[in-house]
């Protein structure tokens, strides 16, 4: 593995000097000190609600410390806004780019500074040209005059930290910036980061994704609870360092996938698929998944894996081939979402703020949206068990909220997919299906969730999950069906693969 080239010495570019935030009676930031150097490259990491994103708004102007001050290259400042910390130098590129979709990709990096000429028309030479210019100082060559909509998240993603840097950055904050990206478009971004470093902007990193950032980063910042809980260069952190600092405990021992008894093996599926075709997104797609089992759907982006379990649901129609889930009354048929839910198919989305949650209704309304057979008396819902149930669940999965009235909008992301998890890890759920089910979570999050799925595989469910973190895969599943341009082109056992054969499978490489 190689290790980020030691950054410039000297005072520092920003100082955090003693920081505190509170929002009524929560205190989300106390006594946050650090520093940070031209050309260095900090990845900050914590759980959801541990202050990253607090402590990130007030470096860029969004909002005022309530305690203690910034020092921007020795002299204190306090921001009156992010475009007051844009020209002093600072600039933030979120998660999901403040970009104009209709506008090109010129238009969009020089937005309200495009050249003009005399009588204020635009100088759409000069525009390309300097546009040009800002792209290739980041290494990127891209079509000016497509809008900006019609390119992918990664592209968008590059195009924002291109915009910051010729926009003068000095430090440039990036949030979980590679959480949509594919393997391809992560290696471009960690390239530009390191150019961006070399000429000597700081870049402060957030992500959950940390030994992504060993090669990268060249420390370590951890928040926990409003507090810095670890500073420290990246290279010398442990992962069990990385999770007493996230956490404040020990980790557990990682699961151990133990081999599937003779009874898993042997038994009936509960999920069959068998021939499954849509258009040239799906070819022929045939699977099984067996009571006690967790299996995998690994491949890149574009592979397929999402539309398929869209597919299984029945939320997209298939054009050949067919889906059965295994019930008391023998082999039924799914061809309709009502007909999956009905038998006992449960899903958990990966877009959970658009397609799986009502984020202006309550924890308790969205636990009970596939309604509890036991909530419906005489055709009256009985609101009693489903307060009943969403209690149940707030407790069983640890779900962080100030009660089952509680909108969903304001939970963090791990919390929300918890309640999503609730929705269907009860009674009566005999398949599930998860889209990347840890994605935007922290880590402590993520091992929670993990250890619910696999209780439920304990219980006698069968989970078909895909998800882009490979090393997710092999640590929960004992099966994994790899899937190339809509066709499953590998089933593995997980105990005998890494991640380099998975990614070999799921790219043609071996072809």
């Amino acid at each position: 593995m190689t290790t980020p080239e030691r950054h410039a010495a000297g005072d520092p570019l920003l100082a955090i000097e003693g920081v505190g935030k509170r929002f009524g009676g929560h205190r989300a930031l106390a006594d946050v000190t650090l520093s940070v150097r031209t050309g260095e490259i900090i990845a900050l990491a914590g759980e959801n609600g541990a202050g990253k994103s607090t402590l990130m708004a007030i470096c860029s102007g969004a909002l005022p410390p309530d305690e203690g001050h910034l020092r921007w290259n020795g002299t204190p400042v306090r921001f009156q806004g992010t475009a007051d910390a844009r020209r002093a130098g600072i600039a933030i590129v979120h998660q999901e780019p403040q970009l104009v979709g209709c506008l090109s990709v010129a238009e969009n990096l020089l937005l309200g500074e495009l050249p003009r000429r005399a009588g204020g028309f635009v100088d759409w030479e000069a525009t390309r040209q300097v546009a040009r210019t800002a792209l290739a100082r980041v290494g990127l060559e891209l079509p000016l005059d497509v809008p900006i909509a019609t390119l992918g998240p990664g592209v968008r993603q590059l195009v924002a930290i291109a915009r910051a840097v010729h926009g003068g950055a000095r430090l440039l904050i990036l949030d979980e910036p590679t959480s949509s990206l594919t393997l391809e478009d992560a290696r471009r971004l960690a390239a530009i980061v390191r150019e961006v470093a070399a000429q000597g902007t700081a870049v402060i990193y957030i992500s959950h994704r940390i030994e992504e950032l060993r090669p990268l980063a060249h420390r370590l910042v951890v928040l926990r609870d409003g507090r810095v809980s670890l500073d420290a260069p990246l290279a010398s952190v442990s992962p069990q360092d990385l999770w007493t600092a996230l956490a404040g405990r020990p980790s557990a021992e990682p699961p151990v996938r133990t081999p599937p008894d003779d009874a898993v093996r042997h038994a009936e599926p509960l999920l069959e698929v068998r021939g499954l075709s849509h258009g040239n997104r799906l070819r022929s797609v045939s699977l099984d998944v067996r009571p006690g089992e967790i299996v995998g759907l690994a491949g890149l982006v574009g592979s397929g894996r999402s539309r398929l379990l869209h597919t299984i649901f029945g939320h997209e129609r298939a054009d050949a081939g067919s889906v059965h889930v295994r019930t008391a009354a023998g082999l039924t048929p799914i061809r309709s979402i009502h007909e999956a839910i009905a038998a006992g198919v449960g899903f958990v989305p990966e877009d959970r703020r658009r397609q799986g949650l009502v984020l202006g209704a309550s924890v308790a309304d969205n636990v009970a949206l596939a309604i509890p057979r036991d909530a419906v008396s005489r055709g009256m819902l009985r609101r009693r068990r489903i307060l009943e149930t969403a209690s149940t669940a707030i407790e069983r999965l640890r779900i962080r909220t100030q009660g089952v009235h509680q909108p969903v909008r304001d939970l963090s992301g791990g919390n929300q997919q918890k309640v999503l998890l609730a929705r269907w890890l009860r009674a009566g759920t005999r398949v599930l299906l998860l889209d990347e089910p840890t994605r935007g979570v922290d880590v402590g999050a993520k091992a929670e969730i993990h250890q619910y799925l696999g209780d439920a595989a304990a219980s006698g469910m069968a989970l078909l999950v895909a998800s882009s973190d490979l090393p997710e895969l092999l640590v929960l599943c004992r099966r994994i069906y790899v899937m190339r341009a809509g066709s499953i082109v590998g089933e593995v056992e997980a105990a005998g693969v890494d991640t380099t054969r998975l990614l070999t499978l799921a790219s043609g490489a071996a072809a």
